[in-house]
């Protein structure tokens, strides 16, 4: 019964891959709705990380990069938009990014890139 359980969950969390994602359409996968997905963008790519919901959803850490394009909080290492100090990325926070993107990679499922067309929250 518990296998059964996870195929239906894994089946219900699982969203096709597409190359058009907005950031308004991510910002509603926050994991705030228990039958949704859990996405955030990372350097233009959209990420399913429902299987760490105790990391990303509502009581996880790292909620706040949750339903959102989330590269300069992980290239920065911050949490909070108030803590982003605006300036470009130097080198080390471009390293400390395609670590992020490497440990997402291996971890997650990519669902696809986010278009470029300005679609803020």
């Amino acid at each position: 019964q518990r296998i059964e359980a996870r195929r239906a969950l894994s089946k219900k969390m699982t969203l096709e891959p597409r190359d058009d994602w907005s950031l308004h359409e991510i910002a509603k996968y926050t994991g705030s709705d228990p039958d949704l997905p859990i996405l955030t963008a990372i350097d233009g790519e959209v990420y399913n990380v429902w299987r760490g919901s105790e990391w990303y959803g509502p009581e996880g850490p790292y909620h706040s990069i949750a339903g959102r394009d989330s590269t300069r909080f992980l290239a920065k290492q911050i949490l909070e938009e108030e803590e982003d100090d605006g300036q470009p990325l130097d080198a080390m926070e471009i390293d400390t990014l395609n670590g992020w993107k490497e440990h997402f990679d291996f971890k997650y499922d990519k669902i696809g890139k986010l278009k470029d067309d300005g679609d803020a929250p």
